[in-house]
């Protein structure tokens, strides 16, 4: 028998882009893998002030439970900034 509403996991994902500046993304499905499709938040530079809270974000999470890792494959654009792209490890929390 197969459960056709299954629960899924959602994660938020906080990650450094390769301009130094700090992302947050959200995700959900399964508990080991699934896909990125929120836009949390982007912090340009040190100031809090300088962040976006607006975009979009498309991509795929994959964790490792055994130690605690995430790696995520993401296309990311803040608001009013150019699309980005991701394909690392990211830090991790489940909602």
């Amino acid at each position: 028998m197969t459960r056709l509403n299954a629960r899924q996991a959602q994660y938020y994902f906080y990650f450094s882009d390769g301009n130094g500046n700090n992302v947050t993304l959200s995700g959900r499905g399964g508990v080991g893998s699934g896909n990125v499709n929120t836009f949390i938040i982007e912090y340009f530079g040190t100031n809090p002030d300088n962040a976006v809270a607006a975009g979009t974000a498309s991509g795929t999470y994959s964790i490792d439970l055994v130690n605690s890792t995430a790696t995520i494959n993401v296309t990311f654009q803040a608001s009013g900034h150019a699309q980005e792209w991701y394909n690392g490890f990211a830090t991790y929390s489940a909602i």
